[in-house]
């Protein structure tokens, strides 16, 4: 999570760039969490007599707190752990979080949350203190190598959770415009993130290894699953919701069938549940607050003052998207040849930046329950 904890990170606009959960996000958080729980679910009771309760929650890379605020709807207390002070000073700064985020109900008053730094790695909790763990678009940035099969991730998590605690890890991987006349746009933006003269070389880390965004790209295929007796290995399930073969070319869609408490969630389609209504250049937004195009900036300071003047890198190659998209529409809709329009039969049918889309985000999400030992 480098990029995020950098002096030069923008925390505010990475909280009005990036879209809130819905609530069917949380409805398959506490379906899954509920599933396993053990037949001891009286929320009233004292937290150590409770089996996978409602007591402690923990939001891992909670950013501005996207996911931890509405968790304090259910929980008696959440806490939102970030390696970024400015990431944590924005969580803490939201006002009345109930209207901001999902669901919109205001927490009892006697449930509390706070915000402190830590890592996935290194939580510094109490042992046998949490109930659910939970990282919205954040486990993609643990350090899965630090030792084999993730154990330096996996033990530590062990370690703090409860007896039939829960992790609900869940990544989103762009954001696309549900239009087919909008395959080109979509499929150009995608590209960004791999091509090497872009955003490609910022997603490697020291050792040329593709981590970070090969978990995303991949939806969580080589993420390692916990192992051992504290876990329950029939309770995990790897879920990669509206994957589409054309656009997310390092994965397949899963082949294993989709649970019925999933369908019982999200319908029987089981489609992505992260979808919104925006205008175009809200993927603008999303592009600009990417981890690698942090790292780019980081690397081109010349282009940072450039961002407010809509003249950065991240415009130009978003412009070039749109216009390869309108010659593509004008050759369809006039019957020519793709390199035989000029620029006004092109224009006609740009689409404004302004123009109202619906953006919809294929999800991976990792579910994974503690055992009793």
């Amino acid at each position: 999570m480098a990029a995020f904890a950098s002096s030069g990170f923008d925390a505010e606009r990475y909280f009005s760039s990036r879209p809130t959960y819905s609530q069917k996000i949380f409805d398959l958080i506490y379906a899954y969490h509920d599933l396993h729980r053990g037949s001891s679910g009286d929320r009233d009771k004292p937290a150590a007599a409770v089996a996978g309760g409602y007591d402690t929650a923990l939001d891992l890379g909670c950013g501005p707190g996207q996911l931890s605020h509405p968790l304090l709807a259910r929980f008696r207390h959440v806490i939102g752990m970030d390696p970024s002070a400015k990431m944590l000073e924005q969580a803490r700064s939201v006002r009345e979080p109930w209207k901001v985020f999902a669901g919109g109900q205001r927490p009892p008053e006697a449930h509390t949350i706070e915000f402190r730094q830590g890592t996935g790695e290194q939580t510094g909790l109490e042992n046998h203190s949490v109930d659910l763990v939970t990282a919205g678009v954040a486990a993609h940035l643990f350090d899965w190598f630090a030792e084999p099969d993730g154990q330096r991730v996996w033990r530590d998590l062990a370690r703090i959770m409860r007896p039939h605690a829960s992790v609900c890890f869940f990544g989103y991987y762009c954001g696309h415009v549900r239009d087919a006349k909008m395959a080109r746009f979509n499929e150009l933006m995608v590209r960004v993130f791999s091509d090497e003269d872009k955003l490609g070389p910022y997603y490697r880390d020291e050792g040329q290894r593709e981590a970070p965004a090969g978990f995303v790209k991949t939806f969580y295929d080589p993420m390692p699953h916990p192992s051992g007796p504290q876990w329950v290995q029939e309770a995990t399930t790897h879920l990669k919701l509206e994957v589409d073969p054309s656009l997310e070319r390092q994965t397949t869609p899963s082949s294993e069938p989709v649970p019925a408490w999933v369908k019982d969630v999200l319908g029987d389609e089981a489609r992505s549940p992260m979808v919104m209504r925006k205008p175009l250049r809200f993927r603008l937004g999303l592009f600009r607050t990417a981890s690698g195009y942090t790292k780019f900036l980081e690397a081109h300071p010349d282009q940072v003052p450039l961002v407010a003047k809509n003249e950065d890198a991240c415009q130009k190659w978003a412009e070039e998207a749109r216009w390869a998209q309108a010659r593509l529409t004008a050759a369809q809709q006039l019957d020519k040849d793709e390199s035989a329009v000029n620029d006004d039969e092109a224009r006609q049918y740009l689409v404004d930046w302004d123009k109202e889309v619906d953006f919809y985000f294929p999800l991976a999400v990792l579910l994974c329950k503690r055992s009793s030992q």
